[in-house]
This record gives structure tokens, C-alpha cells and sequence, in this order.
């Protein structure tokens, strides 16, 4: 089942594929140069906020350990803040190294608006609140192949805050938005406070588990964004639940997107 990240977008950034040194198959780097980060760092969201996705385009000289030395802004966004931020984050970024010494890569990065809140009345959240759901949505690092994308099905070790499918669906009536091109049998709902954005399906007709519920919350390993997994089988039947089990571990591949970007420390 794919996740509807068109309606999970948050404010971020996205590398070419294989821009980024790769985990198998990346050239060898020379034994004298510095070991690679991990985690490449996103560019940091500048205000203002943006209703829509903007593109930056670079194009960076690499030299013979695939570091960053000079950046020039091929493609700007038309916001001069966003260039900036593209830019700098892209000095922290370590590449693929050529085999046959200093390159030039092309680098298109993505920002995304922020997802607007779903929960009817909801204020716009307080920077420390950011910071909580910011750190509730961090994991471990999750592999990652070179188009990108990640197990479909990763378990969710959050709870569900109701333990019944009824009070999980009154909740999602109050303060999720139903998506209109749900799947036939299913109710796709997405709730979105802050950085704390969930994607429910609800299966409840033409499926042999009914009723049951999967809900997929978005995290960040650092590097990626993607879904975590949790569900909740009411089904009476004997085995039924333990289909549905098996329907989610048979999930395809997830697309992952960019992470958000670094909140502003405390002060």
C-alpha cells in the first residue's frame, strides 16, 4: 500500500539520487581522506513559509574525496533565503568520489510547504511543542537502496492512543481529514498537528480481516523521512487477524522524502 506523501508534505530538502555516497557500489574512497558523515544535513527552513514546492538547482565541484569546494546556484528558487540555506547545507555534504579525481555534480534541492494542522480549532504550535514532536519522530537509521526507498512495512513501537477501532475513528471524524481518492473498502484519513502527521486506513468492507485499521506515522532517521507501521485487528473470525498481520508485512516499498529541517535550538 503506498503512502499518500503528497498530503504529508513538510518543510525539507531532497538530494539527487545517488548524488549522496551510496551505502554498496560507491567508489572507493582514497584511505587519506576524512571518513564520511552519515547523515548528510538538510538546509534549515528560512521564514517565510512557502505555499508551495521550490526548487533550488546547484551545481557542486567535488574534489578527489567527493567533498564539497565550490557551489554555484544554477537554478535559483526565487527566494534568495532558500538559495542561501540550500547552499550552505550542501558544504556538509559528502558525494560519490570519481574514480578519476575532481567532478562536478548537479544537485537539485527540494523544499516543501508545511502540512496545514487538521485538528479544528488547533493554535499554530509553539516552538517548544515543535521541538517535542521533533524528537518523538526520530529513529534509528533505516537502510535505505539507491532509488531511495525503504521496507514498506517498519514497525511502529508507539502505541495507538485508543484501543479500540470505534474510538480510533471517532477521534479521526473530530480531527483528520478523509481523502477522497481512498482506495474501494478502505477510509484514508490524515491528521496533521505540527510535525505530528498520521496516516489512518481504515478497512472495513470487502477485505477478509474487517474490521481493522493501520495507522503510519511519519518519522526521520536523520536522512530520510518515511512511515512507521502499527494495526489494530478486531476481526471475529479465527486467522483473520493473522492475514491482516501478514497483509502489512507484504507492504511495497515505501518512496521516502526529505527529512524536516533542524529546529532553532533553546535558547
Amino acid at each position: 500500500m503506498r503512502a499518500l506523501f503528497a498530503a504529508l508534505c513538510i518543510a525539507g530538502s531532497a538530494l539527487a539520487p545517488g548524488s549522496v555516497l551510496a551505502d554498496e557500489g560507491a567508489p572507493a574512497i582514497p584511505t587519506d581522506c576524512p571518513p564520511p558523515s552519515q547523515r548528510p544535513r538538510p538546509p534549515a527552513q528560512p521564514r517565510p513559509d512557502i505555499k508551495e514546492p521550490k526548487t533550488v538547482v546547484l551545481v557542486i565541484a567535488l574534489d578527489r574525496c567527493g567533498q564539497a569546494g565550490e557551489i554555484v546556484v544554477e537554478q535559483g528558487s526565487g527566494i534568495a533565503a532558500l538559495d542561501e540555506a540550500a547552499s550552505e547545507a550542501a558544504r556538509s555534504w559528502r558525494f560519490n568520489p570519481s574514480p578519476d579525481g575532481p567532478s562536478r555534480v548537479r544537485v537539485p534541492v527540494e523544499f516543501l510547504p508545511r502540512q496545514e494542522s487538521t485538528v479544528p480549532g488547533a493554535a499554530e504550535p509553539s516552538l517548544d511543542k515543535l521541538r517535542a514532536q521533533y524528537r518523538a519522530m526520530q529513529v534509528a537509521r533505516v537502510a535505505a537502496r539507491a532509488d531511495r526507498t525503504v521496507e514498506g512495512f517498519i514497525p511502529d513501537p508507539q502505541p495507538l492512543a485508543h484501543e479500540t477501532i470505534a474510538a480510533s475513528l471517532a477521534m479521526l471524524e473530530r480531527e483528520a481529514k478523509l481523502q477522497p481518492d481512498s482506495p474501494p473498502g478502505t477510509r484514508v484519513y490524515v491528521r496533521a498537528d505540527g510535525l505530528d502527521i498520521t496516516q489512518w486506513t481504515l478497512f472495513d468492507e470487502g477485505w477478509a480481516f474487517v474490521p481493522a485499521l493501520i495507522r503510519q506515522r511519519l518519522v526521520s532517521d536523520g536522512g530520510n523521512a518515511f512511515m512507521l507501521s502499527r494495526g489494530l485487528c478486531e476481526a471475529k473470525r479465527a486467522g483473520e487477524c493473522a492475514r491482516f498481520e501478514d497483509f502489512m508485512r507484504s507492504m511495497p516499498r515505501q518512496e521516502t522524502r526529505p527529512p524536516p529541517p533542524p529546529l532553532p535550538p533553546e535558547s
